[in-house]
């Protein structure tokens, strides 16, 4: 069994309060939890009482043999040069420093007893403090004792008598009164959360902040539910966006009708991702994004919906799936409908001359391709798309895609800011801002403050944790 061990700064009604007749709060948590060790911490006006008359040991020893216990291990931390109590910042480096020592020293079912009543409000403070934000190594608990009176207690010396004290203490009585409670600073902590959520939504990691907010001690806060819309943003959940968007009142999304609204949702994850420097992740997000908007570039400018030379099918590992497990046709749709990817329908392709025309230029042994790709549209944009401007654009943007996603999706290699530029000549500021330029081909509509809604979401969202809703 682990032993208990009382962390015990003193103060002016230890050990027993001479206005009063009963326990000061170390005595009071000695008597409750009979810790195996006590170390007592004395300032210079203590340290004289304790050299007077002995008084804290004193009533120590009586307690052990009126609880026919051992008597306690005591360790007396004497600080004659500490005369100016009230300055917080003294006793939060110090008692950091031997707390921390305690608790190394401790084994692994050892438990350690502060006392936040004994002592002044800057060593209670101290102690509060240290434990709600810092914690400690090992087990701790925060021993509070009330007044017996439940007022606040008078401190008085003048004619101090140990032996009497004792004698008369009321909490000797067998059927004494328990005033100790164990309790967590939940403001101090509460405060110390939130700055970290705060932190975490500037960061997009709106996760992480939903698991702390989740975590606090207090009930879910108000603004759980808007750290939920951010991340159900982020998850391009729309479904989930839109019902707490009611629920909240915030309007996160700008961009509203649905095949512009996912592709610009979409892109403005890049933008995270460079903030981020999850490079990696933003050089695979390239061609989903690329495919995406030159098919808008091609819908909006030449009038071609490429939806209406493709099909769906399964993809091969959906199949050989099936197959294995012996799954009919109706079974397949059921359970993997919303895997099949689309593929170039050719009898539909070889019906529109001029498209299939323009592919197979593109390629000197012909078009015979089945994936859509980013260089397939980029033929087809070079073909039939007017504006000089838009094509330069998606071909830089193009050359980007080849230069660095293939190596980031299929090797283990680092990438960096420096590797991006390095291989497609563009930092990733240039990068994003060829995709704001052709997003401009796409008839979205999209403004300037659009590109912004995730930082003017995010401020929303801190301003709320501020306020508390």
């Amino acid at each position: 069994m682990g032993k208990t061990i009382l962390f015990s700064p003193v103060g002016g009604t230890d050990p027993i309060s001479w206005s009063n007749g009963y326990d000061g709060a170390m005595l009071h948590i000695a008597r409750v939890y009979r810790p195996d060790k006590i170390i007592l911490y004395l300032s210079a006006e203590m340290l004289a009482f304790h050299r007077a008359d002995n008084r804290y040991v004193y009533c120590l020893e009586k307690l052990a043999r009126l609880q026919n216990r051992a008597m306690p291990a005591i360790e007396i931390i004497e600080r004659p040069e500490l005369r100016n109590v009230q300055y917080f910042d003294i006793f939060f480096d110090e008692f950091w420093e031997k707390i921390s020592q305690i608790t190394d020293e401790m084994a692994a079912d050892d438990e350690l007893l502060l006392n936040v009543s004994s002592g002044t409000p800057a060593m209670k403070s101290g102690l509060e403090v240290l434990q709600t934000i810092r914690g400690f190594s090992r087990k701790t608990r925060l021993i509070q004792v009330d007044t017996p009176t439940k007022k606040m207690n008078e401190h008085a010396h003048e004619g101090f008598d140990v032996e009497l004290a004792w004698e008369v203490d009321v909490d000797n009585a067998p059927d004494f009164k328990n005033r100790c409670h164990e309790f967590e600073c939940h403001s101090l902590k509460n405060i110390q959360d939130e700055e970290i959520i705060k932190q975490l939504v500037k960061d997009y990691d709106y996760r992480a902040a939903m698991a702390v907010a989740k975590d606090m001690p207090e009930p879910d806060p108000a603004y759980l539910d808007k750290l939920k819309l951010a991340r159900a943003r982020q998850l391009l959940d729309f479904s989930t966006v839109t019902k707490l968007e009611k629920k909240t009142g915030m309007d996160v999304t700008p961009v509203k009708s649905g095949d512009a609204r996912k592709s610009f949702e979409y892109a403005l994850l890049l933008w995270i991702k460079k903030d981020r420097r999850e490079y990696v992740d933003f050089c695979r997000a390239l061609t989903p994004l690329i495919v995406d908007l030159f098919e808008q570039i091609l819908r909006r400018q030449c009038k071609i919906d490429i939806n209406d030379y493709a099909q769906r099918v399964f993809p091969k590992w959906v199949t050989r799936k099936c197959k294995a497990a012996g799954w009919s046709h109706r079974e397949k749709e059921k359970r993997f409908g919303r895997d099949k990817v689309r593929k170039w329908d050719v009898d539909r392709l070889l019906q529109d001359k001029k498209l299939i025309d323009a592919l197979d230029a593109a390629y000197p042994g012909g078009f015979s391709a089945q994936d859509i790709s980013a260089a397939h549209l980029l033929a087809l944009i070079e073909e039939f798309v007017a504006d000089d401007q838009a094509k330069e654009a998606a071909r830089s943007l193009r050359e980007v895609e080849e230069a660095i996603r293939n190596d980031s999706a299929h090797e283990m290699i680092s990438v960096t800011e420096e590797v991006i530029a390095q291989r497609t000549g563009l930092t990733t500021d240039e990068i994003l801002k060829l995709i704001k330029r052709l997003f401009g081909y796409t008839g979205y509509g999209i403004k300037e403050a659009d590109w912004h809604s995730y930082q003017a979401m995010n401020q929303e969202i801190v301003q709320a944790i501020d306020a508390g809703k």
